[in-house]
């Protein structure tokens, strides 16, 4: 019986034996060999893109940048967004969210408290249907409707596959009393 734990023992302390020289043997230098990094998804591709705010001083004044075809009220941001996904809806809420501090003396064009329902692209032709909140929280006033358009029109078509946009709220064509969203328009109809 002793003879036969005695080799039980050899048997066991050379199995510990192999055991460690597989282990150490392929790192070379008697450590284990590292496993490759997975690679690292710390990084996203970013897009930058522009938001359309109210200028401050064309909103005090009541008086708009005059460029060759138009009157504009709203200043383009830039925004730094992951990129990937639905850019044009991400880029819209980004809008809703409105201006940040360090964006400078800009402000909303739309309620914060306005969330989009569904959005559509068919055509060139962008199909935003918005919460009532757009309408039932905004200022109100003709000047507040141009420069929602402004805002909405400037940023949807600042992507290539969006000519026009047409604005509901609950599926019904925009208007705030003033002004009625009844057709596509683009940076052309501003």
């Amino acid at each position: 019986m002793r003879g036969l734990l005695a080799r039980a023992g050899r048997l066991k302390g050379a199995a510990v034996a192999v055991l460690l020289l597989i282990v150490l043997l392929p790192g070379g230098c008697g450590a284990p060999e590292a496993l490759p990094e997975e690679p690292s998804n710390s990084y996203e591709l970013m897009a930058t893109v522009e938001l359309y705010f109210a200028g401050a001083t064309a909103v005090n004044s009541g008086i708009g940048t005059e460029t060759e075809t138009e009157e504009l009220y709203v200043v383009p941001v830039k925004r730094e967004l992951a990129g990937g996904g639905d850019l044009l809806r991400r880029t819209l809420e980004e809008l809703i969210k409105g201006p940040q501090p360090e964006d400078g003396d800009y402000f909303s064009t739309i309620p914060v408290t306005a969330k989009i329902i569904d959005l559509e692209l068919s055509d060139g032709i962008a199909v935003i249907n918005f919460s009532p909140e757009l309408v039932s929280d905004s200022p109100g006033g003709s000047l507040a409707g141009i420069i929602l358009q402004q805002s909405l029109i400037l940023t949807a078509t600042q992507f290539p596959e969006v000519e026009k946009i047409v604005v509901l709220v609950e599926g019904d064509p925009w208007t705030d009393g003033h002004l009625l969203w009844d057709k596509p328009l683009g940076p052309d109809e501003l």
